[in-house]
């Protein structure tokens, strides 16, 4: 299927072929007819692409402080590497979708049913039902995907809360503000508007406003002529629909209001607010959140669990409900807002007619109205090379992309296929790296004969079935951390490994193969004695709506997380643990996440580790540390930049140019054994006892 794509390197917009994505759980997938060009989010998307570094990191100042703490701990070129990861990451154009669901994944919508959503720009897409609405029968395609542009003006609307017969201005006739227009006199508002084009005027003048062309008026000019309109007292509310940085919008509707009045802001403007503007008049002045509750409400969105009914009588589902009830009424017009059409092959173009005719408003995308191909999808991309080790890729996350493919493409490896939910990550990644295909049909990886070595870089809960698809397919498994979430999950994976003693199993514990864990690990192996290990995680926290700390998706942060540490310290004490203990601190509320707990290891040798895995400190401080105390010495790595030894002799240090925490040399020994036949690059029981440990441990932490 064909998407529209920006890059945030160079504000390049392109069309690729890419899979189709797979139907959520709780969603619904959509086959396109048509959808609708955002000019204020989209132009913006595109312009801050094509602006420069120094322009990116001036409007995004908060960003820019991220950037030095992690130059300040990881180094610089680890740091430039992420945000390059970062950027090349392929953003969809679009949120205003219309099209007929041809797969659902919940029993509020079927097959067949027309609806609206906030799907982007692309021939299929896949959407939570709580963001889908069915379209009435009477209301064509072309109108109902103003539905979600409209949802916005709705609740801008309802947040002013406007009474028959009160006087609205509002500033900025773009789309949101020529529909927020319609939407205020259907609920008996006076409305007056206005804009810099005259055409927009015009046409808000044919929706029964009062307009004014604000680059013929000065604001003393302006606030005559509201005050003409309204005996004196000024406009009861103003709805700010602009798309600007300026301070202007906002200080002129404070000199229009009346006392006691409403501003309500559901476009973009400054927020250098004039007090006294606002004190004298005792404005109220608030900022809309897109289509009202439960947007970037990830239980709502996500997950789709309702607000109440009688308490939120509004979500952002039924505002789309209520936009598609006055399309249907009539009460809502939209056919003079179209200004352009094109197909879905002209995308391009499509976006570029924002930045070259200035009388744009509804730019509408087509499709090719047929139900495209959707189920076990394979793209070719490019030509494939011959290795011994031919690569099939599940999942297409951060990591996978920064670290993971590079590394595997360094080493030789035939990359054959990638597969992700999406296809968009699968597509951008198999051209970006050289896959020879990319699909959204996992089990194709599974099946293919090409294939004798499969990477697994998904969500923790998709681990184990993975694992065992693979080996029970006879091929060799490289899997990210951790193995698997449950018991349960691990007694299956040492089942079927135990049939398949000729296949590598790999989970990915890069740290034990960092240079200076080897180093670290060469001076150990001279001692006889037991061993004391502390590892200091300042590992900073992860929002509470994260994956990761869904246990039946993530597993926790100990699971997925920790569990790395576990692993190292099995690694440099070279023995077996024997005993474990965990303790937290305990969180104040029921609805907070606590991540800060300590770990306490024994070892059958007579070592003992302590693993400190802490979410509350400073981000200066370097995130991982990891000190050994042995037979008179010290030894300390820290953030794998440097390792420094205490001896009887004095201190020495030892650091390496840039931060390694081994990705590197993990793959390179993973496909050279592979392709040198040799056994278990990590031993089985190890791997097995890490995450054993870490299992129980979060199981002790659930108490």
């Amino acid at each position: 299927m064909k998407q529209v794509l920006n890059s945030f390197i160079d504000g390049s917009v392109s069309v690729i072929d890419t899979p189709a994505p797979t139907c959520l759980a709780g969603g619904v997938l959509i086959a396109s007819n048509t959808s609708l060009i955002s000019p204020g989010t989209e132009k913006m998307l595109v312009d801050f692409g094509k602006s420069s570094y120094l322009t990116k990191a001036y409007k995004n100042p908060d960003r820019v402080k991220q950037v030095f703490n992690k130059v300040r701990t990881d180094g610089i070129i680890s740091t430039l590497e992420s945000i390059k990861a970062k950027l090349d990451s392929p953003i969809p154009l679009g949120y205003c979708n219309s099209g007929i669901v041809i797969e659902s994944g919940c029993s509020e919508f079927k097959v067949g049913e027309r609806v609206i959503s906030n799907g982007p720009h692309a021939e299929i897409v896949t959407v939570p039902k709580h963001l889908v609405a069915k379209i009435p029968d009477n209301v064509e395609n072309e109108t109902a995907v103003f539905t979600v542009m409209g949802s916005i003006s709705l609740q801008g609307i309802r947040l002013s809360k406007p009474t028959m017969g009160e006087t609205f201005f509002v500033m900025g006739l773009g789309l949101v503000g020529l529909l927020t227009v319609q939407l205020l006199k259907a609920n008996g508002c006076k409305v007056i508007c206005s804009d810099l084009n005259q055409k927009r005027i015009d046409l808000a003048e044919d929706y029964g406003a009062i307009g004014i062309n604000q680059s013929e008026l000065d604001h003393d000019q302006l606030y005559d002529l509201v005050s003409d309109h309204t005996s004196g007292f000024g406009v009861d509310g103003v709805i700010i629909a602009t798309a600007t940085s300026s301070n202007e919008p906002i200080q002129l509707a404070a000199k229009i209001c009346r006392k006691l009045g409403r501003i309500i802001l559901i476009g973009t403007a400054g927020l250098s607010i004039n007090r006294s503007d606002f004190y004298e008049k005792e404005i109220k002045f608030q900022v809309s959140c897109s289509y009202g509750p439960g947007r970037y409400d990830l239980s709502y969105e996500k997950s789709g669990i309702d607000y109440p009914y009688a308490y939120v009588r509004w979500t952002e589902q039924r505002n789309f409900q209520a936009i598609l009830e006055l399309m249907h009424e009539e009460k809502l017009i939209t056919d003079k807002l179209i200004t352009h059409r094109y197909n879905i092959s002209e995308g391009e173009k499509a976006i570029g007619t924002l930045f070259e005719d200035y009388d744009n408003l509804g730019i509408l995308i087509k499709y090719p109205g047929k139900k495209a191909k959707h189920k076990h999808e394979i793209i070719e991309i490019g030509s494939r090379t011959e290795d011994l080790i031919s690569v099939g890729w599940i999942g297409a996350g951060n990591y996978a992309v920064k670290s993971l493919i590079p590394n595997f493409k360094k080493n030789g490896c035939n990359l054959e296929i990638i597969a992700s939910k999406s296809g968009l990550t699968a597509a951008h990644n198999a051209k970006k790296f050289g896959f020879t295909s990319a699909t959204n049909d996992t089990s194709s990886i599974f099946q293919s004969k090409k294939l004798n070595t499969i990477v697994i870089t998904t969500t923790h809960d998709s681990h184990s079935q993975f694992i065992i698809s693979a080996l029970q397919a006879n091929k060799h498994v490289f899997c990210e951390k951790p193995l698997c979430i449950s018991i349960d999950q691990l007694r299956s994976i040492q089942e079927i490994k135990s049939q398949k003693r000729d296949l590598q199993l790999m989970i990915g514990f890069n740290r034990r193969f960092a240079p200076l864990i080897r180093d670290l690990k060469d001076e150990l192996k001279l001692l006889n004695a037991s061993k004391t290990i502390i590892m200091t995680i300042n590992a900073g926290q992860i929002d509470k709506s994260h994956w990761i700390h869904d246990p039946t998706v993530g597993g926790g942060r100990l699971i997925g997380e920790a569990c790395h540490f576990i692993d190292l310290a099995i690694h440099l004490s070279g023995s077996k643990i024997i005993e474990y203990s965990i303790n937290r601190t305990e969180p104040k509320l029921s609805t907070e996440v606590c991540d800060n707990f300590i770990i306490n290891l024994k070892f059958e040798d007579g070592s003992i580790c302590q693993i400190n895995y802490l979410t509350h400190g400073s981000k200066i401080f370097p995130k991982e540390r990891i000190e050994v105390f042995c037979e008179g010495r010290i030894y300390q790595i820290n953030n794998f930049l440097n390792l420094i030894i205490w001896n009887k002799g004095g201190r020495k240090k030892r650091s390496t140019w840039r931060q390694d925490k081994g990705q590197k040399a993990l793959v390179k020994a993973f496909s050279g054994s592979l392709r040198a036949s040799n056994n278990q690059i990590i031993k089985l029981d190890e791997i097995y006892q890490s995450a054993e440990v870490a299992i129980a441990l979060n199981q002790f932490l659930k108490r």
